[in-house]
């Protein structure tokens, strides 16, 4: 059963998610639709050529408005009843889609991710007590989209930072019930390393801004 988009986001970076679509498309069996979402690239860095594009593959463009945004603007068009929400700068060297959607078809967590990381970037002072356990790493994130829809989305004024702590953080305030809202699994993805963010000018500045507003949403 097709259950599950994937969303790729990029910015100036057409050449990342050309390659993690074709390694995609070389070692997933089921054909997962795919959204790829540019965030206001200029035209000539954002676009594959129609003969790079596998049919399953739609294409969204925006105003430059930030990752978070873009994000949002991407689950709000998905149709299947799960997604995965995924960094450009990623090769796929086997399949994992469908290991990464098991525990929220099995109804076993509420967000599952490709591996664990401990944030120490916390405000002072915080509106929910911090979770023992380890988030989960931003740049692959799978969740029903129902899940998405009544967490109210990512937040948009967490442009291109926080805003996976913050949905993770929002889930786990709101679990009520015994099952587990976070869960790693182990894939055969690599990710490459921010390779999209970094290249943004004005990525330290937006850190800071976004870093402010996660403090002040918490404290």
């Amino acid at each position: 059963m097709i259950d599950t988009t994937l969303v790729i986001p990029q910015y100036n970076t057409a050449r990342l998610t050309r390659d993690f679509v074709q390694s995609l498309l070389r070692h997933e069996p089921a054909p997962w639709p795919i959204i790829v979402i540019d965030d206001g690239s200029p035209q000539q860095l954002a676009r594959f050529e129609p003969s790079e594009l596998a049919h399953r593959v739609t294409y969204l463009r925006q105003a430059h408005a930030g990752l978070t945004v873009a994000w949002n603007r991407a689950l709000a068009t998905v149709t299947t009843p799960y997604a995965i929400v995924i960094n450009n700068d990623v090769v796929a060297h086997g399949p994992a889609v469908d290991r990464l959607v098991v525990p929220l078809r099995q109804q076993q967590a509420l967000i599952v991710g490709a591996g664990d990381r401990e944030e120490r970037d916390w405000p002072p002072l915080t509106r929910q007590p911090i979770p023992r356990q380890p988030l989960l790493q931003g740049w692959c994130l799978a969740f029903a989209v129902e899940t998405w829809r009544q967490l109210g989305g990512f937040d948009e004024t967490l442009k291109l930072y926080f805003s996976d702590t913050d949905f993770q953080l929002q889930a786990l305030a709101q679990q009520h019930s015994d099952m587990a809202t976070l869960i790693s699994v182990d894939v055969p993805w690599q990710h490459l390393g921010h390779r999209t963010l970094h290249q943004m000018p004005e990525h330290r500045g937006q850190w800071r801004r976004d870093r402010q507003r996660f403090w002040e949403k918490w404290s």
